[in-house]
C-alpha cells in the first residue's frame, strides 16, 4: 500500500494523550517511504512519544528513556531508504510479472467498457451511501469510509440516476 501513516490506524496513537512509548515490529509500519517514516518519527518526537523497533532491538531513547539515542537516528535514516528502495523494486517486479503474464495471455484484466450497474455500486458501498444520505461532503465521506474521492463520486452518481 501507499497510504501515509497518518491516514492509517497508526494515526490513533498521535491523538492519545497518555501514550509515551510506541513499539512496532518493523520500520515499515511507520510509513511507506522515507519521507513518511521521517514525518511519523518527527511527530512522535514532538508529542514526546518514545519509539522502539523490535526487529532492530533499538529504541529512540537510551535505557533510562531520558536521553535520545543518536545511533537510532542514523540507523533509521539508512533503513528507511533501504525500505523505500525495496518497495520500489517490488513494484517493478510486479509490473514485469504482469507484462509477462499478459504476453502469455494469462493476465487479461477487466474487459474494457465494463462497469457495475448503479444498483451494484450502491450495494457495494453502504457506508458511503449512509454518509452521503446524512449530507456529508464528498471529501469527508472519502476520509470517513477510507476510500478515494472518485469512489464517493461514483456512488453519488449512482444514487442520482
Amino acid at each position: 500500500g501507499s497510504v501515509p501513516a497518518r491516514d492509517r490506524a497508526l494515526a490513533q496513537v498521535f491523538t492519545k494523550k497518555n501514550v509515551d512509548l510506541l513499539v512496532v515490529k518493523e520500520l515499515d509500519r511507520l510509513g511507506r517511504d522515507t519521507l513518511d517514516i521521517r514525518q511519523t518519527i518527527s511527530e512522535l518526537k514532538e508529542r514526546g512519544i518514545r519509539l522502539f523497533i523490535t526487529n532492530f532491538n533499538m529504541g529512540s531513547h537510551t535505557g533510562t528513556g531520558r536521553k535520545e539515542n543518536p545511533v537510532f537516528n542514523l540507523v533509521i535514516a539508512v533503513m528507511a531508504e533501504l525500505a523505500e528502495i525495496e518497495r520500489l523494486r517490488l513494484k517493478d517486479r510486479q509490473r514485469e510479472g504482469v507484462a509477462i503474464a499478459k504476453r502469455r495471455g494469462i493476465y487479461k484484466g477487466r474487459k474494457k467498457g465494463t462497469v457495475d450497474s448503479p444498483q451494484k455500486v450502491i450495494g457495494k458501498y453502504p457506508k458511503i451511501v449512509k454518509e452521503l444520505g446524512k449530507g456529508t461532503s464528498i471529501r469527508r465521506t472519502a476520509v470517513l469510509c477510507d476510500v478515494s474521492k472518485g469512489t464517493v463520486q461514483k456512488v453519488k452518481k449512482a444514487l442520482d440516476v
